[in-house]
């Protein structure tokens, strides 16, 4: 019963914290201060009931009064009398809607007007300044204050604060009252996955303080979770939070954390435990509160390159940075299996460094991989994660030998060309005659048909030639480019290694057809009964494609 207590009071604060964001003058609570100028005696009256409505705070010569509707439940009043000095006096009024508490210090003295042992299933939202009046004498509220920020140093007879409209601890109506006050970081909590979230910098337009919305959305979970002041347990759909009291004499403790709403199954082992050793804090300190915050999905955590299992667990301890650890933080992360080809690896994210892009760095911690667990030991506190890395290949042998027997063989053949090249551009230059010389009908138009014929066969190997040098020249440079150059260069050179590609097989192409058409040219030229031999036929034949070649 008392877990559940504290795990309702806890999801109350944490959500009642972040209505109170949503606009600069609202406030979830009241801590309402100032100087009580009175004369020789008086008293403290009283008289609040429930509702919605306005609370008064006035004083005169004699009387310090509370009068309003902001209670849950409680409904009191009463006159008490008060032993006060001469002329002056400091005081402060504290409502904290939570436990439907009203007090009341006064000098040396506090007294309590209201209070419920029990968590309130509903209450005012928020909380605001609607006006305050002048004295007309010497007595009344002199430097009133609203949580440390001065309203107004001279002399006030009364202030009075409005509150708004209540708020329910059911989901539902927690996120309608959210959503209305202007939120949209509740919304963001209870709806992780909703496609009508808003983003991130009109978060930061609409939220009221600035330095939550400078923070990540996880760290916002965090610091509100630490600013609630209860221990205890809450789960939101995105996230689980846990805070824990840190006793004097801490001698360690494991924390086994569950993903949000989800219950274990038989022996199914919790998804991630926490082993956090006595060297956290000196043994002579006490009252420390550390927070866990676990993420069952890494949605907010995910970056571009980076690929991380599900399951993020952030740890941290009240006005402390914990760093360099004699006796290590123990992180087991359970999780399925993980492919032959990949392996994990422990990460944290430094919210010191980058508090609001996430970016995961190894140092300090220590993975020990199991078959479906990682294990993180670490000598400092933040968020960690797994992340999960492709395992190289294995290295090939004679990897070195092979790479310059390529590169001398490339280097042979982008030669070749370039002497086939030259070769074949001489030879298409060239006078007929230097083509031709043991003919003896330069003229006739059946040798001019022959001379064409040859070029355009010189033609096709000089461009086939081109193709494969620049095949093999984009071949040579590509494991240097790939080293030195950039991502754009990459990409430049692959297309042009594409192209080199294409250009090769697609002259290659035309060869096998050129070749086909001048070995069917010269068939069709044999008669009949050419020859009474088979060889005889061959003969002709070569001679034939010598001379076309």
């Amino acid at each position: 019963m008392e877990s559940d207590q504290s795990s309702g009071i806890l999801k109350l604060a944490l959500i009642l914290a972040l209505l109170g964001q949503g606009a600069s003058q609202m406030m979830r609570d009241l801590e309402m201060c100032g100087t009580w100028n009175h004369g020789t005696s008086g008293n403290l009256w009283f008289d609040v009931s429930t509702g919605c409505g306005n609370i008064t705070v006035a004083a005169n010569e004699t009387t310090l009064s509370i009068q309003g509707r902001i209670m849950g439940t409680c409904e009191n009043s009463s006159t008490i009398p008060l032993t006060l000095g001469k002329g002056e006096s400091p005081f402060c009024v504290y409502w904290e809607p939570l436990l439907d508490l009203l007090q009341v210090e006064v000098g040396e003295g506090n007294h309590t007007l209201c209070k419920t042992a029990a968590l309130q299933k509903s209450c005012c939202s928020s909380l605001s300044l609607e006006g305050n009046t002048n004295a007309s004498g010497t007595f009344g509220i002199s430097n009133g204050s609203i949580k440390g920020d001065v309203i107004e140093e001279r002399l006030q007879e009364s202030y009075t604060f409005l509150a708004k409209g209540r708020t329910a601890v059911s989901k539902a109506s927690l996120f309608n009252a959210g959503a209305a006050q202007g939120a949209p970081v509740l919304v963001f909590l209870l709806h992780p996955n909703s496609d009508s979230i808003p983003a991130a910098s009109t978060q930061c337009t609409q939220c009221g303080d600035e330095d939550l919305c400078a923070e990540h959305p996880a760290q916002l979970i965090e610091q509100l979770a630490r600013r609630s002041g209860v221990i205890g347990q809450v789960d939101l759909p995105c996230a689980h939070v846990s805070t824990k009291k840190l006793e004097e004499g801490f001698q360690g403790f494991k924390v086994d954390i569950q993903a949000p709403e989800k219950k274990p199954l038989g022996n199914e082992p919790p998804p991630v435990s926490v082993w956090l050793p006595a060297s956290l804090v000196p043994s002579e300190e006490g009252g420390a509160t550390v927070v866990f915050t676990y993420y069952a999905e890494n949605t907010l955590f995910q970056g571009p390159e980076d690929r991380i299992l599900d399951g993020v667990v952030g740890i941290s301890v009240e006005n402390r940075v914990i760093a360099n650890l004699p006796d290590p933080v123990k992180i087991v992360f359970h999780h399925g299996p993980v492919a032959k080809n990949e392996s994990t690896k422990c990460v944290f994210w430094d919210t010191k460094k980058d508090p609001t892009n996430v970016t995961w760095r190894d140092e300090g911690c220590n993975t020990i991989r199991r078959q479906e667990e990682t294990e993180c030991r670490c000598d400092h506190l933040t968020y960690f994660a797994i992340l999960v890395e492709l395992n190289p290949g294995s290295p090939v042998d004679d990897l070195e030998a092979l790479t310059y027997i390529t590169s001398v063989c490339c280097a042979i053949s982008l030669c070749s060309c370039v002497a086939l090249i030259i070769l074949h551009t001489k030879a298409l230059t060239c006078s007929p005659a230097l083509l031709h010389s043991g003919s003896d009908s330069r003229g006739s138009l059946k040798e001019s048909k022959e001379r064409k014929k040859n070029k355009s066969s010189i033609r096709i190997h000089r461009n086939l030639a081109v193709a494969l040098l620049l095949l093999c020249t984009l071949f040579m440079l590509t494991g240097v480019l790939a080293n030195v150059a950039g991502e754009g260069m990459c990409r430049a050179v692959g297309a042009a290694l594409h192209y080199a590609l294409l250009c090769s097989f697609a002259w290659m192409a035309i060869e096998v057809l050129a070749a086909f058409w001048l070995i069917r040219k010269v068939m069709d030229t044999f008669p009949a009964s050419a020859s009474s031999t088979p060889w005889a036929s061959v003969s002709q034949l070569c001679s034939s494609s010598c001379l076309c070649a």
